[in-house]
């Protein structure tokens, strides 16, 4: 279901906003143990009851392939001492700027998990109008392991670079996970491969840089 379409065109209250978001980010967290977070973060000025409201949920996998979905309790009143502004991460200005899919991190989520985390994020759009995030939590060792097994296959020590020239998986020792790649150049790889585009951008995109993946050999 594509998130905009769901979106009413009239005003919705906090209780159906966070109902579907629970509806939309629920069977992907259940469906995926990769997954530890996800939601949907309107713009502040988006709920008329509730501004500054954050639809989010944490997921935590056990051994016997249970999950428990909870969701994140944070303050949203500007004036108290734990406020989260969530309008100056970068999973939240990125996908503004490229119009679509942005990738965060490796970074450590102190707000939700507390451990190395992902954020996949995009905006969503309410008459055209920006309107919020809907945003998926990985676990970043996770995708790390999935990935490795996948350049493992290559018989060459490799990386995967995001846009944003952070190591998300490599089986190179000179560039670990969470490595921040100031110059490609400069890591002396023996080939450079760009991956292209990581899905379309949104309708309202015109030269948005896109979100986009490079791998590298050594």
């Amino acid at each position: 279901m594509d998130v905009t379409d769901a979106i009413s065109t009239s005003v919705i209250t906090k209780q159906e906003f966070d109902a579907l978001s629970e509806r939309l980010t629920r069977p992907f967290l259940e469906q995926h143990p990769e997954s530890i977070g996800g939601g949907l973060i309107p713009s502040p000025d988006f709920l008329p009851d509730a501004p500054w409201h954050s639809s989010w949920w944490t997921a935590e996998h056990d051994s016997h392939e249970t999950t428990t979905i909870k969701p994140l309790q944070v303050s949203s009143n500007p004036r108290s001492a734990s406020f989260y502004d969530f309008t100056q991460q970068d999973w939240w200005v990125g996908p503004q700027q490229a119009d679509g899919l942005h990738i965060t991190g490796p970074y450590i989520d102190y707000i939700c998990s507390k451990e190395f985390a992902l954020t996949l994020s995009r905006p969503f759009y309410a008459n055209q109008r920006f309107a919020g995030v809907l945003g998926i939590d990985l676990s970043s060792k996770t995708v790390e392991d999935l990935a490795d097994d996948q350049l493992a296959a290559l018989k060459r020590p490799a990386a995967v670079v995001t846009g944003e020239r952070y190591v998300i998986a490599s089986t190179a020792a000179q560039l670990p996970c969470g490595t921040f790649v100031t110059d490609v150049p400069s890591t002396e790889a023996v080939s450079v491969v760009n991956c292209g585009p990581l899905g379309p951008a949104n309708d309202t995109s015109t030269t948005a840089a896109r979100e986009s993946l490079t791998l590298l050999t050594f």
